[in-house]
């Protein structure tokens, strides 16, 4: 490990920390699609069934088009995807967390990164890490989007006001003054009495005038 970490710090300008949390091997969650295997769901009340489907495609494409492969759940998306689409991001923190169960012979440490586009900052999670913070493939772990450069699903994106998001998504589940969250909780039955529980939330950051200026992803938020 610690001569990954010096080739880590020697090849660029800015730290690497090993940090003590552990995070799980593996983003869990259902594909896309798979809405079959989930037998209960919470979501909105007073949403009906295309506006929850709108609701998700936000949540796992995010884009529109979207990215080849970019759909939580899967774990891993090809990093020159997101690029070609989206432009060369800048790298700003870098950090490595213990894996829980590696395995033998596989990688001890999954790597954080911060990516930066304009108007964007993607967190993604990389394993193995990679020497030059340019891993073939990440996953996504957080999204954060504030300029309207970026057409998003359902013909959605920054600097349109809310009330434009209400109707082709429903109510959000919380509402506050300057901000509303849509939070989807999905429980799917691995056996008797054990369930798998997958989450996500898009919340919308408004002006005065409920115009939303920021869109903040997370999934497994808790």
């Amino acid at each position: 490990m610690l001569g990954t970490l010096t080739l880590l710090l020697v090849m660029g300008m800015l730290d690497v920390v090993v940090a003590s949390e552990v995070i799980p091997s593996e983003l869990r969650g259902p594909a896309f699609g798979d809405q079959k295997k989930i037998e209960r769901r919470e979501h909105a009340p007073g949403q009906t069934n295309e506006q929850r489907q709108r609701l998700d495609l936000l949540a796992y494409e995010i884009f529109d088009p979207p990215v080849p492969d970019f759909r939580y759940g899967y774990f891993r998306v090809e990093s020159q995807n997101l690029f070609k689409q989206l432009g060369t991001p800048k790298t700003t923190s870098a950090t490595l967390y213990p894996h829980r169960d590696p395995g033998p012979g596989a990688p001890r440490y999954i790597e954080r990164l911060m990516w930066e586009f304009p108007g964007m900052v993607m967190e993604v999670i990389a394993y193995p890490p990679s020497a030059r913070r340019n891993p073939e493939k990440v996953a996504i772990s957080r999204v954060e989007i504030s300029d309207e450069r970026y057409v998003l699903q359902n013909g959605l994106k920054v600097n349109q006001p809310a009330s434009v998001f209400i109707s082709r998504l429903g109510n959000p589940n919380h509402r506050e003054k300057n901000r509303m969250k849509y939070v989807v909780e999905d429980h799917k039955e691995l056996k008797p009495a054990v369930y798998e529980v997958s989450a996500y939330q898009i919340e919308m950051i408004l002006d005065e005038n409920n115009v939303v200026r920021k869109i903040i992803w997370t999934w497994n938020f808790h």
